[in-house]
């Protein structure tokens, strides 16, 4: 004689299992608390045996239920993993790619190049990248099927994904407000601002970045920054700085154009010739990728980088193999 159970009630245990709690796991799961008792009841039912001991403050399992977790674990992340390639496989049918873009000032502009033009024969779906799993994750699991992202101080795409790089750019530069910071950009030197706040790009913005900045001044100046403030955009973090926040440290040499209005700043490039290849930008998709409206989605958005960049710069890109 089989046991069935309901995938919801499993999901259930291993939420109360984890967090103890029978108000949070109702949050979580947008349930009543009621509810998720049930659903425990039930299970329990099906099993026979109690997975909890309940008492005012939380619920703790009892050593069948933690028995029973690893197994519970499993078997729902392995349903999650048949829906997200379920998802994923629904998506291609219908011609709809889902692409993961950073929020830095290549990737802003790249949005809205996107929002005038579009690729034959699919729909570009952009993937909220300021909310949930980081883009690699997302990209394993099937719930994007292109990012575009830059990485800092990485040479290899992370495993199991492939990195198209479109950009590369040496060292690091650094932003301020001149009528907050009186500093002279000639002389900017790290070390004589580490006593002021530093605005960086959050690890959702640029992975590796914050971690390098704390290891390089504990090195190189023997302590690390006072304050660090991270921002999941280069937009926040631009007008953080004209505000006179702290200063603005960004990823490679090329400091992003300022469009907002009245508060001017001033930026020097850093460590060019001590971090030559710091800074890399590209499009990243999982490695051995068989769908073909993918593929062809990635070399249409190689020759969109090239007419963002040439416009930019006048000069046209090298070719690019996808």
């Amino acid at each position: 004689m089989s046991i069935q159970f309901d995938i919801d009630e499993l999901k259930t245990f291993v939420l109360l299992a984890e967090n103890g709690h029978f108000t949070e796991t109702a949050q979580a799961l947008g349930i009543s608390q009621p509810a998720v008792s049930q659903r425990i009841a039930r299970l329990e039912s099906t099993f026979g045996l109690m997975l909890f001991t309940r008492s005012a403050e939380r619920a703790v399992l009892t050593t069948y239920g933690e028995k029973v977790l690893g197994c519970a674990r499993r078997c729902v992340e392995s349903h999650e993993e048949m829906a997200r390639r379920l998802t994923q496989q629904q998506r291609s049918s219908v011609g709809k790619i889902r692409l993961w873009i950073d929020h830095s000032s290549h990737g802003e502009k790249f949005a809205e190049l996107l929002e005038r033009t579009a690729p034959d024969q699919v729909e570009l779906e952009r993937v909220d990248s300021l909310g949930g799993s980081h883009w690699t994750d997302r990209l394993r699991h099937f719930e994007c099927d292109l990012a575009l992202s830059g990485v800092f101080l990485q040479s290899d795409a992370p495993v199991g994904l492939k990195r198209i790089e479109l950009r590369r750019e040496a060292g690091l530069s650094a932003m301020w407000a001149p009528q907050h910071y009186q500093v002279s950009a000639s002389a900017f030197s790290l070390s004589d601002v580490l006593g002021t706040t530093l605005l960086v790009g959050s690890e959702r913005l640029v992975p590796g970045f914050r971690g390098f900045l704390e290891d390089w001044c504990k090195r190189a100046y023997g302590s690390a920054p006072s304050d660090i403030l991270e921002f999941d955009t280069a937009q926040e973090a631009l007008q953080a700085c004209q505000a006179g926040f702290g200063i603005n440290l960004i990823p490679g040499n090329s400091c992003p154009s300022v469009d907002l209005p009245g508060q001017p700043v001033e930026s020097r490039s850093l460590f060019s010739e001590v971090l030559p290849n710091a800074y890399a930008y590209g499009l990243h998709m999982r490695a051995g990728e068989k769908n073909e409206a993918v593929i062809d989605t990635a070399a249409w958005l190689v020759e969109v980088y090239k007419e963002l960049s040439t416009r930019e710069t006048g000069k046209v890109l090298g070719r690019v193999t996808v």
